[in-house]
């Protein structure tokens, strides 16, 4: 393995590890963000630190952007995307979807990833071109075709128009009746689950950087079909507003969904 892969992984479980200590414990929400629902714990900021510190060691020339502090810019073309606690409300609700996430561009281009469920003690991880893997086993999307027997994940992100979002979940939902349809409030941990074959597409309806990029990585490596909602392939990594799915007839249902008037 890579070692700067390996460091990765290391940095995303000590994250993981502040995470796991204090969940289920009280935790004082020092911020509400844009609305209630997107908040700001002191655990974000102190995994935000431990990885942040971590970053600044081993990587000292990178520039970082976290979802808390924001960028720290080097004038590098490498930038480390963090997300100290994907999964906020999750963990505030006592609900173990939550993840730590870092994620490594190269200009627009995601080359590395490591995302750590603490509560599953799994870590998910990949470099471009050199596959995905869950806990040092080899990943890839699974091939289930059939809509009413695919699990499918609709990520929004707090600015999302509510009348849209209700539209395409009752399309997915009562009429072509999916098998499960998540709305889950930690998208990497989502996007992850896709790339191990265990959720068959993701319609993801714009957000902020942190939600995706490492995902994005992971999902590519583990054969994710990744394209825009016109079924164009996607472009960057940047890009907030996708379909992603295990590229089989799936993929085009969920197009068809998203463009349905």
């Amino acid at each position: 393995m890579d070692k700067d892969l390996k460091k990765l992984i290391e940095i995303s479980q000590s994250g993981g590890a502040v995470l796991k200590k204090y969940f289920g414990k009280k935790l004082d929400v020092i911020n509400e963000k844009y609305n209630a629902s997107d908040l700001q714990t002191t655990v974000d900021l102190e995994s935000e630190k431990v990885i942040i510190d971590q970053l600044k060691k081993y990587f000292p020339d990178y520039n970082i952007l976290s979802e808390e502090v924001g960028k720290i810019d080097n004038g590098s073309k490498f930038t480390f995307v963090i997300d100290p606690l994907d999964g906020t409300n999750n963990f505030v609700l006592g609900i173990a979807n939550f993840t730590s996430v870092i994620g490594l561009l190269e200009g627009d281009k995601g080359i590395m990833a490591a995302v750590n469920s603490p509560m599953t003690n799994e870590t998910f991880y990949a470099a471009s071109g050199r596959g995905a893997f869950l806990n040092g086993k080899k990943i890839k999307v699974n091939t289930e075709s059939d809509m009413t027997r695919s699990t499918i994940s609709h990520e929004v992100d707090y600015h999302h128009d509510q009348t849209r979002t209700l539209n395409i979940r009752h399309e997915l939902g009562a009429n072509i009746k999916v098998k499960r349809l998540l709305t889950d409030w930690s998208p990497q941990f989502m996007i992850c689950l896709l790339a191990a074959g265990r959720l068959e597409g993701i319609i993801r309806e714009e957000g902020e950087i942190h939600d995706y990029v490492a995902g994005k990585i992971i999902a590519r490596e583990a054969g994710a079909k990744i394209t825009d909602y016109q079924g164009k392939p996607d472009q960057s990594d940047k890009t907030d507003k996708f379909i992603m799915s295990n590229g089989t007839q799936v993929h085009d249902r969920l197009i068809e969904v998203v463009n349905k008037k």
